[in-house]
């Protein structure tokens, strides 16, 4: 739990009192109030009467861009702490955050107490190290909402530790474990991908952060659709719900394209798949609200041609857009890898073999020349003149797995560490060099006399 404590009189014995319950203090000046809150989104200010009205405007306006609640709690600005306060302020806390007047947190079948650190799920104990309770108090403190990752990590650590985000998946793995072990929901808190984590109250208890059509958006970070008359479940990625939050929020307008890339690149998205981001999301939307009525599910989103996107005042049934496959034209030069009994690669008709199952996956040009340049350029690295990248090499991968070759790197060696003797095969496969098939090979002395006489006849 994070808290902030405005300089005073006794910040010594506030701080310890809070840190015995294995709080995350910091001091604040009164001055840097708003700096300070919209930077670290605390649970709770703890600040003298005259320093009240400072914090309240801060406190209201970081609630607009944060969507936390954060507790103001009256201190005496006095040496002297009376034993009562501790109680009183986490009852401030969780009512701040929508619970009941109590130091005490309920949800569901889950109860944490604040004061002993106690957790039951079901009426039984469960023990967690403090790092897990703290875990747990946060979420549960915010029942309703969705934290991101940072945010819990202020609830955990000091700013000068330096913990590695990964560690929270590790706190989250122990908590559902201990709850599953007792008979209690290992779903209790939900994972938003590539955002944080919430923990979600019952459906007629969940909060709407804003509506359009027939899509909610609720403030644990869920969204709904509702088709067919049930509401259901809209799972988005991070970058598709910035796409649909800003085309929801204004449904009047269009909203440009590139304002849309500059929104998805802030999430680490290259600008190049704002397209492909979109037909995803309306793919998703389609899938979510399939029913009798619209058996393809509904499309939300229109294009406005060469300028961007707008949202539709009425859906309307979703089309599928069939993608022209492309056909495979043999070509003229290529070769046979083979690993006898396992795998072979054939580059002339671009298929890789699992010898064992038989499955066969297709590849593609870029492939074919992969393991082709593998063959004529053993132990290449990046810097090797016309090397393939890394991005075809885990292509590559990725096709010898979907043949059911479970271990790539059983007969691929990687190359991409600095020391690494560069990527090459193993194992010495049997390798047949395809003769040029001469009705695409444009040097074969059959094709030169085709092309020469064609050139007599335009002349």
């Amino acid at each position: 739990m994070h808290i902030l404590i405005a300089k005073q009189r006794g910040q010594e014995q506030l701080t310890k009192i809070f840190t015995d319950r294995a709080c995350i203090v910091e001091y604040i000046a009164p001055e840097d109030a708003q700096a300070y809150l919209e930077y670290g989104a605390p649970v709770a200010v703890i600040t003298p009467v005259e320093y009240l009205s400072r914090f309240r405007k801060a406190a209201q306006e970081t609630e607009v861009h944060t969507d936390h609640p954060i507790a103001l709690i009256q201190s005496e600005n006095s040496d002297h702490i009376p034993e009562s306060f501790l109680a009183q302020s986490m009852a401030q806390i969780a009512i701040a955050n929508g619970h009941e007047d109590s130091h005490i947190l309920r949800v569901k079948d889950v109860t944490l107490d604040m004061m002993q650190n106690h957790v039951t799920v079901k009426d039984k104990k469960i023990d967690l190290n403090p790092k897990e309770h703290q875990f747990l108090r946060a979420l549960m403190i915010r029942t309703g909402q969705a934290l991101s990752k940072e945010d819990l990590l202020t609830n955990l650590y000091l700013p000068d530790e330096e913990p590695k985000i990964k560690i929270l998946n590790t706190y989250l793995l122990y908590i559902r474990n201990k709850m599953k072990n007792v008979g209690g929901d290992p779903e209790f808190i939900t994972t938003l991908i590539g955002e944080g984590f919430s923990i979600r109250l019952a459906p007629e208890n969940r909060k709407i952060k804003h509506e359009r059509g027939p899509i909610k958006c609720y403030h644990d970070g869920g969204w709904t659709i509702t088709a067919g008359g049930e509401e259901r479940e809209l799972e988005l990625s991070p970058s598709k719900k910035t796409i649909l939050n800003a085309i929801m929020g204004r449904p009047d307008a269009t909203i440009a394209t590139d304002y849309l890339k500059t929104l998805i690149s802030e999430n680490d998205i290259g600008n190049s798949v704002l397209p492909t981001q979109i037909s995803h999301l309306r793919a998703n939307i389609a899938e979510a609200s399939k029913c009798e009525e619209y058996p393809d599910g509904i499309d939300v989103i229109r294009n406005v041609l060469e300028t961007g996107y707008k949202w539709r005042d009425k859906p309307v049934p979703y089309e599928k857009r069939e993608q022209k496959q492309k056909q495979w034209t043999l070509r003229p030069h290529g070769m046979t890898i083979e690993w006898p009994g396992q795998l072979q690669i054939d580059t002339v008709n671009g298929t890789i073999t699992n010898l064992g199952s038989q499955k066969t996956a297709k590849l593609t040009p870029k492939q074919c020349e992969a393991f082709e340049f593998t063959i004529d350029h053993p132990s290449w690295k990046t810097s090797t003149n016309g090397a393939p990248n890394h991005f075809t090499i885990a292509s590559l991968r990725r096709k010898t797995t979907a043949v059911g070759y479970v271990n790539p790197a059983m007969f691929f060696q990687s190359g991409k560490t600095r020391n690494s003797a560069g990527y090459s095969f193993i194992g010495n496969p049997d390798v047949t060099r395809a003769h040029p098939n001469p009705a695409n090979d444009k040097t074969s002395p059959d094709n030169q006399k085709l092309t020469a006489a064609s050139t007599q006849l335009s002349l």
